[in-house]
């Protein structure tokens, strides 16, 4: 197709339409400007996030409150505040990220030695920590005072919760490889040889049962 000629009405149009586009452009940004500004930081990131992660999520709020969000990032309003969050959602996605091994409710000394959360359904489940048990301190009983009792000499006892079966024995596996595969002796050369004698006095008696048939 050819180049359309030009037209003054056309261009009359074209200008009027983007006049009014930026018109429309301005009037939006001072209206969320004028919004944002008195609008509680916290808040508003809270409920976003809280939206996203229901079920059934309201798509036509969640657009809303992005474009909010995403305007007071870019405008760089309320600084302190948005900081504030950011850096708690860092710190909060590296916990998530982290792998606690041992600390891990997922810790398996076999299957799972790093504490990884699993993924089920294609959703990954929350990356928690065991909880710590609550220290309790009770008072000592009256009477231990009275009984005099003297503990044993020495230091204390230790106990410790060791994970087993974490990595081969050194020593079983050289018991392992020095035997041999195939253990002859003497006792195996002399039933093989008892096997043959029987087997040619079987073949003997035989022939003899057929010469006295004839």
């Amino acid at each position: 197709m050819g180049k359309r000629n030009w037209s003054l009405a056309l261009a009359i149009k074209d200008e009027q339409r983007k006049k009014h586009h930026r018109t429309q452009t301005r009037q939006k940004h001072e209206y969320l400007l004028k919004k944002v500004e008195n609008t509680d930081v916290e808040k508003l990131y809270g409920t976003l996030k809280f939206h996203k992660n229901k079920r059934d999520p309201n798509t036509k709020l969640i657009t809303k409150l992005q474009e909010e969000w995403d305007f007071i990032l870019k405008n760089k309003l309320h600084p302190q505040a948005v900081a504030l969050i950011l850096s708690r959602e860092q710190k909060q996605v590296e916990e998530e990220n982290k792998l606690w091994g041992r600390q891990s409710i997922y810790f398996n000394p076999e299957l799972n030695p790093l504490g990884k959360p699993p993924t089920i359904d294609g959703k990954r489940l929350p990356n928690i920590k065991v909880p710590i048990r609550n220290k309790r301190l009770y008072k000592s009983d009256p009477r231990i005072a009275n009984w005099a009792i003297t503990p044993p000499d020495g230091v204390c006892p230790k106990f410790y919760k060791v994970v087993l079966n974490t990595e081969k024995d050194r020593a079983e596996e050289t018991i392992i490889n020095t035997q041999p595969k195939h253990p002859t002796s003497g006792n195996d050369s002399v039933n093989r040889s008892d096997t043959t004698n029987w087997n040619i006095q079987s073949d003997s008696d035989s022939g003899r049962d057929t010469n006295d048939s004839d």
